[in-house]
């Protein structure tokens, strides 16, 4: 008997190559792409927020102000804190004779899904003087409350 031709190559079908750049190179871009569309978003979410803080924070300024302490507690955030800081805020404004005020900065940061603003408010007495104010506000209810 004879034995049956081999026809092909010797050791069978050569093995599929793989494209790991293309493979690598996509998953590193997906990643980037990723990142930045987060970064982006969060950016233009914060840009958002800063107005609306900014307003809150200068309403209750000019409230006090104006000695208009029922829209002044619109303003205030429920913690127990919130309102002795703000009859001590209100009787420093009116023992010093503060006459305007205006919000210089605000940041707002977004931490533990928690909105938080520091905003920078110079004030200025009848005599001229200046006088830096920090007010520290949070989302509360979907609206910016001062916070002590």
């Amino acid at each position: 008997m004879s034995a049956a031709p081999v026809y092909g190559p010797p050791f069978g079908p050569p093995p599929k190559r793989r494209r790991w750049g293309l493979i690598i190179g996509l998953s590193v871009a997906g990643v980037v792409v990723l990142c930045c569309g987060g970064g982006v978003t969060l950016v233009g979410l914060i840009a958002v927020q800063t107005g609306p803080a900014k307003s809150a924070a200068a309403s209750y300024v000019d409230a006090v102000i104006a000695n208009d302490d029922a829209k002044a507690q619109q303003y205030l955030c429920s913690a127990s804190v919130a309102k002795a800081h703000h009859d001590s805020f209100a009787s420093h404004v009116h023992s010093s004779g503060v006459s305007d005020s205006q919000v210089v900065n605000t940041k707002v940061t977004l931490w533990n899904l928690s909105w938080k603003a520091d905003v920078q408010v110079e004030l200025t007495g009848t005599t001229g003087a200046q006088e830096a104010l920090d007010l520290p506000l949070a989302k509360e209810d979907g609206k910016w409350k001062v916070c002590g």
